[in-house]
């Protein structure tokens, strides 16, 4: 069975097939026909579950719905805690935005202070986001 969710286009059902997703994962069931919608959706999942696809999904979906962008606009930002993170985050949606007409333009930033070690409060936080998770 291809993968498929109520209201997610053709195009992005055939990518996140070709990426190997059979069928949707609880989250993404639950979450992508939402925020297709335009809602906000606020979502906790274990690890392996594929959170990033279920947002990841719909960004690119109303992506290409909206209008036409200008060149060199930030059209969407997707924030994360760490660089290992970002780098999934990024590959993910360039991986899946393949398929599209209008293919996204993705850049993944990170960085930190150089020289400056992070605290043991910084520490302690990165540690309590990733338990969250």
């Amino acid at each position: 069975m291809p993968f498929a969710i109520p209201g997610l286009s053709p195009a992005l059902a055939r990518a996140a097939h070709q990426l190997g997703f059979e069928q949707a994962t609880p989250i993404q069931a639950q979450a992508i026909p939402l925020a297709i919608g335009g809602a906000d959706v606020l979502a906790c999942a274990q690890t392996g579950s594929s959170k990033t696809a279920a947002f990841a999904l719909p960004l690119l979906q109303r992506l290409q719905e909206g209008h036409p962008h200008t060149p060199r606009r930030t059209r969407a930002l997707v924030l994360v805690p760490t660089h290992e993170l970002a780098a999934q985050v990024g590959e993910v949606i360039r991986s899946l935005g393949q398929q599209l007409e209008r293919r996204p333009k993705v850049a993944v930033l990170f960085g930190a202070i150089k020289g400056k070690r992070p605290s043991k409060k910084d520490k302690l936080r990165a540690q309590a986001a990733r338990k969250a998770d």
